[in-house]
């Protein structure tokens, strides 16, 4: 938990001076279509990366180990803690991604509305303000992320850590959109600040949880069917979502996602030692 911990919270100092480098290139560029091009850049230099792993890294697979690999691969649904556990991340994931797409929208329009640097361009001031942000964001979630294990520690145990944050997920999801619907942006971005937060301090959690509930052998493939659950959870609360925003506002419609957050939680609710 403390090691993938420490690894996430480098993977959100980097994603903080990304913040920072794409304010920079809107501020001074006045334009977003130098984003995409300079995006590029790493991406490319990350394939370059994967394309000199040693070929010694490789080995074959025997027929043995394929069908002891499918067997345990289906152990992973057959168990009610594994099972519990995928739903438990992807559930929790899937509310949180789409939620946080609200995020940058209100920013814009408190930029826009704040009576304050008047001389920068509409653009020049977005870029200022949701860069800041994202900047603290990102900084606070990687300290979050290398504290997940001496947070679930306190706690008590993953199982424990894992419900409370739960709720408390759907909490802050609910409250950010009651605080659009007040007309108080500020709080409004202090609730998604402990969002992300949260799911980064939950994270190395749930990892830890599911590596301890999954064999070695099938681990990747029971990541894999949590990223899968949690795709395919976003692709129906996208639409909905965006549906009862464009009808009810945003922010009734974050109180709507996180009340059935909320009642999910019944049905992804782990327990210690269960056998």
């Amino acid at each position: 938990m403390d090691y993938y911990g420490a690894t996430r919270a480098s993977s959100q100092l980097g994603s903080a001076l990304n913040a920072i480098l794409a304010a920079g290139l809107v501020f001074f560029s006045d334009s977003y279509r130098i984003i995409f091009p300079a995006a590029i850049i790493p991406y490319l230099i990350n394939l370059i990366n994967l394309a000199t792993y040693p070929k010694a890294l490789d080995r074959e697979v025997r027929r043995t180990e394929k069908r002891r690999t499918w067997r345990d691969f289906l152990m992973v649904f057959r168990s009610r803690d594994s099972r519990r556990g995928i739903f438990n991340s992807g559930v929790f994931d899937a509310f949180f991604k789409t939620g946080q797409e609200y995020l940058q929208p209100i920013l814009k329009s408190m930029a826009l509305a704040l009576p304050v640097m008047v001389a920068l361009s509409g653009r020049e001031r977005t870029a200022i303000l949701v860069g800041g942000v994202y900047f603290l964001i990102y900084l606070t979630s990687s300290y979050a992320s290398r504290n997940a294990g001496r947070m679930s520690r306190k706690i008590g145990h993953m199982e424990k850590t894992l419900n409370l944050t739960f709720i408390a997920g759907s909490a802050l999801l609910a409250m950010a959109g009651g605080t659009i619907g007040a007309g108080i942006p500020g709080m409004t971005i202090i609730f998604f600040l402990l969002f992300f937060l949260l799911q980064n301090a939950r994270r190395p959690v749930n990892i830890t949880y599911l590596s301890e509930k999954i064999s070695h052998r099938t681990m990747a493939s029971g990541l894999s069917a949590e990223s899968q659950i949690k795709t395919l959870l976003m692709a129906i609360l996208a639409p909905v979502i965006g549906f009862l925003a464009d009808r009810f506002g945003i922010g009734n419609a974050l109180i709507a996602g996180g009340a059935v957050m909320g009642i999910l939680s019944v049905g992804v609710w782990l327990h210690k030692n269960r056998i």
